[in-house]
């Protein structure tokens, strides 16, 4: 996973709830996006019902093209045949009826009587479908209609249709008139005749799944064969009357997302038996509401978030997208198929889609800035092919500080300061960035890490940023080929008039908390620790010795090599513990023949033999009256030194 720092947590947080807005925002408000989701849930509706028998207690009076054959108009229906079928219905011991046809104007006299007083004289509950101008009534109509249904039969037929694709979706819950007498819905209106509770919310269709195939949720007969109907077809059912023809009174359903047109675009008095069915059976609605919608969206812009952080490379990437789409979408299909509960999909994708890719480019961002704020820093430090390195990894940069083993190498000009004052500055100054650059080159090619400079200075490590399993080698190779860089840079300055002094390197290896250093504003990549000053000091011992490149026991023991020669233990300022500290040779002085009496007198005045060595000493001073290492130990023994044990009064 991706590293987080402090700064990008606001900005994920921002993300995860922009994506949780975002999809319940778009969900509702963009057309193309709704008629997707109603899309997904309606498919679920027509292919995951499980099949139930046909309902017990509803059936349906159809009025059909057969049925309206016989008389001479075919609407409104022959009221008449109307009354007789109520009658039949009563008699034959219907529980109760529904009457999903408009009565809204007047017909033949007598048949209109005869109608409105068998409707009125039936002994069994009974709910007529009431509409008014709203319905698109006239006002003449929606009058004759007030006058000839009374208000307890009266029930609102409206079909709660989505206004974008014009699909039949919820219950109609019913409204009041403008006289404050509420109408209900024309199955809330039945059901509470018989003693039901319905929600008077506007409520999603529970839809009935079929027996089969070929058989309807709901028992439905002809409305011209009522008479010939067993009683036991009708006894103690809900009837249902209403239009079966094909061109009138026919709606889109979520059926029509999977199956055939004649089974997707249905009567509305099928629809209102599917309400009925759901209001007196108590069955819930299949949605999960607000709650469960929001939790759902939630939880999927969680998890985009949370892939969005892993690290992986891109075509993994994509598969995770495109395989976490489809475990959404797959998953509300099962959950639809085994618990009949319908799970949004369309915003959970768009939440964990926005999620995941915002996340990505939020990351992506930081590592690309992560990425040049590396190159930037370290390019004219450490070597480019470290610098690639880290770009291809920057895990291995800790930003913040980590303590590690590392060598830390110093150099100094011997004399700068009189030198920088004698020199005009339009001359100093390319003479010093030719030599710091000539410094930094050998630096980078042993991939040493270049951390500052302080005047003619140089403080440069190994081991960081990237770890170097053999970084004391690399330091103390890299410290001969600074000198023989150094030698010739002087000689060619010295030969030209300029006094350009001695390069004094110093080595050492310690532990040190290495990384940015400072405050957020302003900080500089470097070690901070005790080892780093033994460093410095290290370098400082270089004048004290007359030598030019000087290293401690801990490097040379660490990088392996014997072209040393020893010069002392020595008890820094500061300190109470001795340090051993060697000359860094070349391999042909390291095995001359003076060398290795040096060695043998060092050795016998470390072990408090001065008297032998004394003597030695003084052969290799007449020898090699410039070596300053040997004239120093020369006035320590002639000052009473017992050993190699020097202390230092001074950095």
């Amino acid at each position: 996973m991706h590293e987080v720092t402090h700064r990008q947590i606001p900005a994920l947080v921002g993300i995860f709830i922009v994506a949780v807005g975002l999809a319940l925002g778009v969900g509702g408000t963009i057309p193309l996006i709704s008629m997707l989701g109603h899309w997904a849930e309606d498919f679920r509706i027509a292919t995951l019902l499980p099949p139930e028998p046909q309902h017990p207690d509803i059936a349906v009076i159809a009025i059909t093209e057969q049925t309206l054959e016989p008389f001479p108009y075919r609407s409104p229906v022959d009221r008449r045949f109307l009354a007789g079928l109520l009658r039949i219905l009563e008699q034959k011991g219907a529980r109760a009826i529904g009457v999903d046809l408009l009565f809204d104007q007047a017909t033949e006299a007598d048949k209109d009587a005869e109608f409105r007083s068998t409707l009125l004289g039936l002994s069994i509950p009974v709910v007529v479908s009431y509409a008014r101008t709203e319905e698109s009534l006239t006002e003449g109509q929606s009058r004759y209609l007030d006058e000839f249904l009374p208000l307890p039969m009266r029930g609102f037929a409206n079909l709660v249709k989505d206004p974008l694709d014009d699909t039949v979706r919820w219950i109609y819950p019913g409204r009041s008139l403008p006289d404050g007498t509420f109408v209900p819905g024309l199955v809330r209106a039945l059901a509470a005749k018989l003693g039901v509770d319905s929600p008077s919310e506007e409520t999603p269709i529970a839809w009935r799944g079929r027996p089969d195939s070929s058989t309807p949720p709901f028992r439905q007969f002809p409305a011209q064969m009522a008479a010939f109907l067993p009683e036991a077809w009708i006894k103690d059912r809900i009837i249902l009357i209403g239009g079966d023809l094909s061109l009138t009174d026919r709606h889109r359903t979520p059926f029509l997302a999977a199956l055939e047109r004649l089974q997707g675009v249905i009567p509305g008095v099928v629809i209102h038996a599917h309400a009925l069915a759901q209001i007196l059976d108590g069955r819930k609605p299949p949605d999960i509401g607000m709650t469960g919608a929001v939790a759902v969206v939630v939880a999927a812009a969680l998890v985009g978030l949370l892939l969005g952080m892993l690290e992986m490379p891109l075509i993994i990437r994509l598969v995770s997208v495109l395989g976490g789409i489809v475990i959404i979408w797959v998953a509300g299909f099962v959950v639809m198929r085994y618990t009949q509960t319908m799970v949004p999909l369309v915003t959970p994708t768009i939440s964990f889609t926005f999620a995941l890719w915002m996340t990505d480019l939020l990351i992506g961002n930081s590592e690309r800035q992560q990425k040049k704020f590396i190159k930037e820093a370290f390019s004219h430090y450490i070597s480019p092919s470290l610098v690639e390195d880290l770009m291809r990894d920057p895990s291995r940069l800790t930003l913040g500080g980590e303590r590690r083993v590392m060598t830390f190498l110093f150099t100094d000009v011997a004399n700068f300061t009189p030198l920088a004052e004698q020199l005009d500055p339009l001359v100093l100054a390319p003479l010093l960035n030719i030599y710091l650059d000539g410094v930094c080159k050998v630096i980078l090619m042993h991939d040493g890490t270049v951390i500052e400079f302080i005047g003619d200075a140089v403080f440069a490590l190994f081991s960081a940023p990237l770890e170097q399993g053999n970084h004391a080698a690399r330091a103390l190779e890299c410290s001969r080929d600074i000198d023989t860089f150094a030698e010739a840079f002087r000689a060619l300055e010295n030969r030209d008039g300029v006094p350009f002094g001695i390069t004094r390197i110093g080595l050492h290896t310690g532990v040190a908390t290495v990384g940015n250093i400072g405050s957020e504003e302003r900080f500089k990549y470097g070690p901070v620790g005790d080892s780093v000053n033994t460093a410095s000091r290290i370098e400082g011992l270089n004048k004290f010795f007359g030598t030019r490149i000087c290293v401690s026991a801990v490097t040379a023991e660490a990088a392996e090599d014997d072209n040393l020669r020893p010069m002392g233990r020595v008890v820094l300022k500061g300190k109470t513990e001795a340090l051993e500290v060697y000359e860094v040779l070349d391999e042909e002085k390291s095995a001359s023949p003076y060398v290795e009496r040096y060695r043998t007198a060092y050795a016998l005045m470390d072990a408090g033999r001065v008297g032998e060595a004394h003597p030695l000493f003084e052969a290799l001073g007449r020898e090699a009256p410039d070596d300053g290492c040997v004239a120093l130990h020369l006035r320590r023994l002639a000052e009473g030194a017992v050993d190699a044990r020097i202390v230092m009064t001074d950095k």
